[in-house]
């Protein structure tokens, strides 16, 4: 039997029940292009209520894709991308794969040395997965790379974009065929099954987002995502910190510097994240639940910090006089001096990586 589906998500339609996925209303049912009411809501008032619910992958359809396969991150989800096992069980059984970081115009040359950043991000790949994966930098925003991008897709099989959730992977898609009805959102996993895009000159299978649960998204309110996203080049900010300084990333992350000489932090974030310079004092983890409940300290934590356990990296086994920290889908923290002891300070379930060198 062919389900019909929406031509945005993917999922299979129905018209019994409107507070299930795939619902349209039947007399809509057998328009040409449909978009299912959730899709219509996300499209037109930024509603995401649906997009709260479990939807429940079939992962064998992931292990059916053998070739012409483009993995999707941007440099916020880059560690996370390539420690999910599905990932990495594709890059490592398919026979031709390619890497794109996306969210190029986020990123400006006075911030970075991208000839540094592709050479470490090749590097990364290889030691991860044991052979060289091609690299590329994209901005659907501003077109960047997107014709080399679109030469690089088969033009007679299937091409297949895999990432996780929020990395930017249907706004790419969306920029190399503009007239497809991809929805873009903030939300998470707006993406339901696989969907297959046909233009004139290639065909490309949009995949669902896959699990991101150790991201920073997974602990704030869905209406505080606005928070996360920018349209200008992100500027760092920099900071230097004596031992016992302390900076709050909105309501939602702090960084301790509890001992080492004087060094320079450069925090990499979305513009909108407000950031404030404290003092780390005895009491901090209660002073940090008040003061992440306050007004300027958004995105707020949407659990109670007081029943999860803390997540914490501290650099003690050595002096590091340089090193890059990754908060997962939250902010790059780069520092040069003599630290001996930091700690980073994020809900439970929020992963974080370290670099000694990464940007």
């Amino acid at each position: 039997m062919n389900y019909k589906k929406c031509a945005s998500c993917g999922i299979v339609l129905q018209s019994e029940d409107k507070n299930k996925f795939g619902y349209v209303p039947l007399e809509k049912y057998d328009l040409a292009n449909v978009v299912c009411l959730n899709c219509y809501r996300l499209q037109h008032y930024g509603d995401d209520t649906f997009n709260q619910l479990k939807f429940e992958v079939n992962l064998s359809k992931f292990y059916d894709i053998k070739d012409n396969l483009f993995i999707i991150s941007d440099l916020f989800h880059f560690h996370e991308t390539i420690n999910n096992p599905i990932v990495i069980q594709l890059v490592t059984s398919v026979n031709k794969v390619d890497f794109i970081i996306s969210k190029f115009d986020w990123w400006s040359n006075d911030n970075i040395n991208f000839q540094h950043m592709t050479e470490k991000v090749k590097n990364i790949l290889e030691k991860k997965f044991g052979f060289q994966i091609n690299v590329h930098f994209v901005s659907s925003q501003n077109q960047y790379n997107l014709k080399l991008l679109a030469n690089k897709l088969n033009k007679n099989k299937n091409n297949y974009f895999v990432g996780l959730s929020n990395v930017g992977k249907s706004s790419l898609i969306k920029a190399l065929i503009p007239n497809t009805k991809v929805i873009t959102s903030r939300s998470l996993n707006t993406t339901k099954d696989f969907i297959e895009i046909v233009s004139q000159e290639f065909t490309i299978i949009d995949t669902p987002g896959l699990d991101n649960n150790m991201s920073i998204y997974q602990s704030i309110n869905i209406k505080d995502g606005k928070f996360f996203t920018t349209l200008d080049h992100i500027k760092p900010k920099v900071y230097q910190l004596s031992e016992k300084n302390c900076l709050a990333l909105g309501g939602i992350a702090k960084i301790n510097f509890i001992s080492g000489s004087k060094t320079n932090f450069v925090v990499f974030v979305s513009n909108k994240i407000r950031i404030e310079r404290l003092r780390l004092n005895y009491n901090d983890l209660s002073n940090w639940i008040e003061l992440s409940k306050k007004p300027n300290f958004r995105p707020n934590y949407s659990g109670n910090w007081k029943e999860v356990k803390l997540s914490t990296i501290s650099l003690t086994d050595e002096t590091i006089e340089q090193g890059t920290i990754i908060i997962n889908g939250l902010a790059v923290i780069k520092f040069k001096g003599n630290v001996q002891n930091l700690s980073i300070i994020v809900p439970e379930n929020v992963s974080i990586y370290f670099e000694k060198k990464f940007f």
